[in-house]
């Protein structure tokens, strides 16, 4: 079986006028229980919901009704098994724009490749992933003063959810990257990352049903001495309840040591119509807010 889809955005960047950009551009190759992708198209994986350490391929907004996310470029292959166990390898073309949560981008002209084993477990799932890569400090917005190297990173992912009357996971993902130990401090901070989600979530028979989901998050950097360790920790908070067939409304609530921010969504479907409305506010000194309408059409 061989299928492709295509799908088109229009795009507008620094008020220039409008264009189209590919968004998936994709074809299939499906013998068995085995298929493979290639080309512009959605990679992501994971349990978390608010705080993803395996957030490597894609940009998800938790309170987005669209999961809308730029695509990668590559080649991925899946195989599935009788009991729902199943094999991911991927290779994507080197590109200098970020992915996911990156905040260096991979070396131009240099490919990526990884995989991932996905299990059942007990009454649920569990995976553990890798990725390699070679990421070039020039080309990255915010590290390009300090290095112009060009060095490997490395990832290994572990994550799993299980049902046992609410539901309950974890994601962590550990990140090495090859540093000269007479680099700065903050590129050295970056040599071994730590990052670290526990979550749960549960329905309450209010009304029509109150859900509410809190995740922890962990990340911690190490400076390649014992002594020598940053550490930080975000709580995330979320509540969504339809008011009816039609409306929905959200609240999402971030705590860190010194900032906080809450976003609330109320959204309605109609037919192949919806639309958003998203607030945010965060308090303190540099307290900043925000609105944001989003409106869509599914034929």
């Amino acid at each position: 079986e061989l299928d492709a889809d295509i799908v088109l955005n229009a795009v507008n960047a620094s008020g220039a006028a409008p264009k189209l950009k590919p968004h998936r551009l994709w074809a299939r190759l499906k013998i068995g229980q085995g298929e493979m992708r290639a080309g512009l198209q959605k990679i992501n994986f994971g349990s978390a919901v608010l705080f993803r350490p395996l957030q490597w391929f894609d940009a998800i907004d938790p309170l987005d009704p669209l999961g809308y996310t730029e695509g990668v470029k590559g080649i991925l292959a899946r195989y599935y098994l009788p009991n729902n166990a199943n094999f991911w390898l991927w290779g994507l073309a080197g590109s200098d724009e970020l992915k996911g949560a990156e905040i260096i981008p991979t070396a131009k002209y240099t490919g990526e490749f990884g995989g991932r084993l996905q299990l059942p477990v007990f009454n649920g799932e569990a995976g553990l992933t890798y990725h390699q890569r070679r990421i070039d400090f020039g080309a990255s917005p915010t590290f390009s003063l300090l290095s112009d190297e060009i060095t490997a990173e490395r990832r290994v992912g572990l994550d799993g959810k299980w049902d046992t009357g609410i539901g309950v996971w974890f994601e962590a993902a550990h990140s090495a990257v090859d540093i000269d130990q007479q680099d700065s401090q903050i590129l050295r901070a970056l040599a071994k990352q730590r990052l670290f989600t526990i979550g749960a979530d549960y329905t309450f028979a209010l009304g029509n049903g109150l859900h509410m989901l809190v995740e922890k998050f962990n990340q911690d950097s190490s400076l390649e001495v014992k002594s020598e360790n940053i550490n930080s920790q975000i709580y995330g908070i979320m509540a969504d309840y339809p008011l009816n067939l039609y409306d929905t409304v959200s609240v999402l609530q971030y705590y860190a040591a010194n900032t906080n921010q809450t976003r609330f969504s109320w959204q309605r479907t109609l037919d192949d119509f919806v639309w958003q409305i998203l607030l945010a506010h965060a308090p303190g000194d540099s307290q900043q807010d925000a609105i944001q309408f989003i409106f869509s059409y599914n034929y």
